[in-house]
């Protein structure tokens, strides 16, 4: 259920001349630190949160660098670096994105939506791609949505009170769908979704999609939309012997049982 893209190679910048530079002016620079935007390439920057997603890509345009924010979340192993991290982004892109892309419905991608919220509604961003198995319009989606939903709080509650490593595990992944440590995951969606400050179209896609790129990075580069797999031959919409659906939506109606 998570969404995958592919960035094919970006285009070339145009070609800059030197005619008319005098000696000196083309001697070399002294040495320091340089990007690979700062080159003319496409730079992609990983941030440490924990554990958790959130990358930067900074694409070259003939009309200077463009940023492409690729989830914003972390959940175990929280080094409680997104504050500094965000506001690196903010510094980084003057709060522009051309796209912002949501993988999947887990605070380890999601959560910094929600926990730096008040950074974020001040972002211009150009489109918002979300996998389909988002899509509030999608009756499959919003069935399957509701019942992990239900499953993670079910099991929240059952395993809260345990000591054992099993059973903090179990937990740390149902808090994970829920998104309950340091912001719900449903928060994050609201922020994504209609919480930026110029409202962008949002578009969801599933493999085989042909994707909008937002203007700005036509040209640069081309994209292919390589999941989630195409509803009509996944399984958590059409198998009718679907044990795992047939488990949730058990689950969703009667409870957890007891053993």
């Amino acid at each position: 259920m998570t969404m995958a893209t592919k960035a094919i190679k970006a285009a070339a910048p145009p070609a800059k001349t030197t005619a008319g530079k005098t000696a000196a002016a083309k001697k070399k620079k002294p040495a320091g630190k340089t990007t690979a935007a700062a080159r003319g390439g496409l730079r992609v920057r990983m941030y440490r949160v924990g554990f958790g997603d959130f990358f930067l890509m900074t694409v070259p345009t003939r009309h200077g660098p463009r940023h492409i924010l690729i989830d914003c979340g972390v959940h175990a192993g929280n080094i409680k670096s997104m504050p500094a991290c965000v506001k690196d982004l903010v510094e980084v892109t003057g709060r522009k994105l051309a796209l912002v892309i949501v993988t999947h419905y887990h605070a380890d991608h999601l959560s910094g939506f929600a926990t730096q919220a008040g950074e974020f509604e001040q972002f211009e961003v150009e489109a918002v791609w979300i996998t389909n198995r988002l899509d509030p319009k999608n009756g499959g989606a919003v069935k399957i949505k509701t019942q992990i939903h239900a499953l993670a709080t079910h099991l929240r509650l059952q395993l809260a009170a345990r000591q054992d490593l099993d059973g903090a595990q179990a937990l740390a992944m149902a808090e994970n769908a829920l998104g309950v440590a340091g912001g719900s995951n449903d928060r994050a969606m609201a922020l994504v979704t209609s919480g930026f400050r110029n409202k962008p179209p949002v578009h969801y896609y599933e493999a085989g999609d042909t994707a909008e790129l937002p203007p700005s990075l036509r040209g640069a580069l081309t994209a292919q939309i390589l999941g989630p797999a195409p509803k009509d031959a996944a399984a958590d919409f059409t198998a009718s012997d679907n044990k795992a659906e047939q488990y949730l939506a058990a689950v969703e109606d009667q409870g957890l049982p007891s053993a």
